[in-house]
This record gives C-alpha cells, structure tokens and sequence, in this order.
C-alpha cells in the first residue's frame, strides 16, 4: 500500500512539473517580445540595436569592441549589422543555455529555476540581453581561466585569462564588477585554507593589466563628439540597410545606447535611480523580489514539486555562500549603474553558480553564519507554509526592464485577467 501511495504521489508530482513547465513556456512562445526580436525588423535607434553599434571609429571609447567587430563584418559581407546583431546575439544566447544545461547536469541543479529564478523570460532569445550572454560566457571563462592558473602556475593559463578578460571588459565594463571582487575573494580564501601557495607580488602582477585596462575604459567614457562620429560610420549601412520605419542617416538623432556615451556621471546615477525606485512602492517590491530570488536559488536542490517543506542542506550553504556577497559586491548596479533589474538579476544569479562551479566552496566564517542564520529562517517559514516555493513563483516578478511593478507578478495579471472577464 505505501508502494502504491509512493507510486501516486510521484505520478502526481510529475504531472503538476509537467503542467507547470507547458504554462511557463507557453507563456514565453506567446510573448510580444520575443515575436519581435525573433522575426520581425528593429529599429536602429533602440537600445538593444543601437548599444552594438558603439565602434571605435570616433576613438577609443567604451563598450566598443563588439561594435567594431560588426561593423568590420557588415563592410568586408554586405551584411546588414541589425542581421548579424541578431545573429551573434541569439547564438550566444544557444551556446550559452547549452553551456548551463552541461553545468546544471554536472552539478546535479535543478532546472526548475530556469527561466524563473534567472529572469531568462526577459532576456532568452531577446534583443534586450543586449551583450549579457557573450559577457556572462566570457565571465566563466574569466573563472576557469584564473582557476587554472592558481593551481598550475601556467603561464599560458595567465595570457588566457588576461585575454578573457580583456575581451570582457571593453564589451562590458559592467562585469568588472561581478567577476573580479568574488575572484579576490575565492583568492583570500584559498591562501587562507592554504590551497593555494603564491606570492602577494605576483598576485598583484596578476591583477595589475586588469586595473589598467578598467581604469583607462572608465577614463574614455565617451562624449558627444564621439557619439557622433560613431552614428556617422554607420552611414553606410543605413543608406544600403534600412531599418523597419526606413532610418536614413541622421547626425542629429543618435541611438540610444551610443547617445549614452554623452552622460555625465552625475545623470547617470540620477537617471538609473530614477528608473530603478521611482517610489517606495517598488523599493519594498525590489527587496521582496531579492528575498525570494536568493530563496529559490540558493535551495534549488531542496525543493520537489511535492511541495513538501524544503531543508537546508550542504548545496544550499554552498550557493548561499557566494549568492550573498556576490549581491553586495553587486549594489553599484541594482542602484547607480543600471536601470535594467532583469539583466542585472541574471548577473548576479549566473555569476555566482559559475562562481560555484568554478571555485567550489566558500567557507568563510562571517559568510558562512550570514548563510545559515538565512537558511535557518527559511526553514522556518517554509515549515510554517509548505507551499511557499510556489507562493514565491507566483509572487515574483518574473520579467521586468526597470525596477519591478505589480504587472510582472504571475498572480497579480492571474487576479487581474479573472477580474476584467468576470
């Protein structure tokens, strides 16, 4: 009998998974987003076209090594740069689900959280990743490169991850900052337990190219010279390969994501706070919305779809352990260097399990009594309501370009939608 109840309640388990998984993807297929990235024109102008476009043919700048390489590419082919955009931008976004499926098999993870508990329902196969998936790619090559070199002293391993990382940074200097503070970190960690023998010196040799390379990137912000001789180097292209309003060449409405680089540093901060916590509303939704992330990522093993209560074990720890100050390190960008909480959510989250992956554990005291004093906590709450993984599911924002509003909660537009059919 208890067989047999054993039986059923697994079979009940896998058709509510299963029922789950079919809502949540056709809840994807059937988005407006991805309809648009996928087949039809952009717009040369918008954020997600116009941000690849940053070249260097107006000087160094920011940002612009990707922009450079397209626009090499769309001269010697012929090739229309919102096509080959596209093209990199969804191949990366294939190579790197691939990529996170072989880390998650390896790791024995959950998927469950994909694409909920990575926000990839915003960004999967849509021109508002922008660069994140070849970035987050390059940041596990940072990780496995660097982790390489601290163990074999190689010092092929160090031209690798200083290419890497060179890569990284003039794509995105954003990474900086949740690739190299967690590596420092790891580092201190490993020559404190004594996993690794190296020399201060050589260590600060390491790090120095690095410095450089993201002191002179900030240095060149760009400005609005630069600006525009970048939008004029795309005259060409716009003239042969018209967007979908038939854009021709205008020097005086640059794109969006070039025009960026004309910001002083003063409205930067003001537009990204501005966009992230227009009011304290979506500040106490932001903080519900990090709750429930770090929850459901960090006890990704120690959930099953019988929604039984969780329990913290050693994976738990684990990830929370570099889940934590992975998001300190990280709050220059959920406040004053980006407005979009979706890409930087998968920042966070990606970075620290490739961190993880990569590193292993990261057992320092003072982290490790935060992540338990947490977990212990949700062990509570989880037994008080067995079913909060799934009030968590249904009350997270899920998709979102700034700061999170009430339309991005499942059960709000599940509430609302009853409401106005009623």
């Amino acid at each position: 009998m208890d067989f047999i109840n054993q039986s059923r309640k697994a079979n009940i388990t896998k058709a509510v998974g299963g029922v789950f998984v079919f809502l949540l993807m056709c809840i994807i297929l059937k988005d407006r987003v991805y309809y648009d990235s996928l087949f039809n024109s952009a717009q040369y102008s918008e954020w997600g076209v116009s941000e690849w476009m940053i070249n260097y043919e107006g000087g160094f700048v920011r940002r612009g090594l990707m922009g450079q390489v397209i626009w090499f590419m769309s001269n010697i082919s012929s090739s229309s740069p919102i096509t080959l955009i596209k093209t990199i931008s969804f191949t990366s976004a294939f190579i790197f689900l691939l990529v996170v499926f072989r880390i998650f098999s390896r790791e024995r993870w959950s998927l469950f959280i994909l694409p909920l508990g990575c926000c990839l329902y915003f960004t999967l196969f849509s021109l508002w990743a922008r660069k994140d998936f070849i970035v987050l790619l390059l940041c596990l090559s940072v990780f496995g490169s660097c982790k390489k070199y601290l163990v074999t002293k190689s010092t092929l391993w160090l031209l690798l991850f200083w290419l890497c990382s060179a890569i990284m940074l003039l794509t995105h200097e954003a990474s900086f900052f949740y690739t190299y503070p967690i590596i420092l970190l790891y580092v201190y960690y490993y020559y404190h337990t004594g996993k690794i023998n190296i020399k201060i010196r050589d260590l600060l040799l390491t790090a120095l190219p690095i410095i450089i390379l993201m002191s002179t990137v900030c240095f060149y912000k760009g400005n609005s010279l630069i600006a525009k001789d970048i939008w004029q180097s795309w005259q060409g292209c716009f003239n042969l390969f018209p967007d979908v309003h038939g854009t021709s060449f205008d020097s005086c409405h640059v794109g969006t994501g070039v025009n960026a680089l004309t910001w002083s540093t003063i409205s930067t901060i003001q537009f990204h706070l501005s966009k992230n916590y227009p009011n304290p509303c979506v500040f106490f939704l932001a903080c519900w919305m990090f709750i429930a992330y770090f929850y459901i990522v960090s006890n990704l093993n120690s959930i099953d779809l019988s929604f039984n209560s969780c329990k913290c074990d050693n994976q738990s720890l684990r990830i929370s352990n570099t889940l934590l100050p992975q998001a300190i390190f990280m709050i220059p960008l959920f406040t004053i260097l980006s407005c979009d909480i979706g890409r930087t959510l998968s920042w966070w989250i990606f970075s620290s399990l490739f961190a993880v992956y990569v590193f292993g554990d990261l057992n320092l005291a003072p982290i490790v009594r935060c992540s338990n004093c947490l977990q212990k906590i949700y062990q509570k709450v989880s037994r008080i309501c067995p079913y909060i993984y799934v009030l968590l599911v249904l009350t997270v924002p899920f998709a979102m370009v700034n700061g999170p509003t009430l339309d991005n909660i499942w059960m709000y537009r599940i509430i609302k939608s009853i409401i106005l059919h009623l």
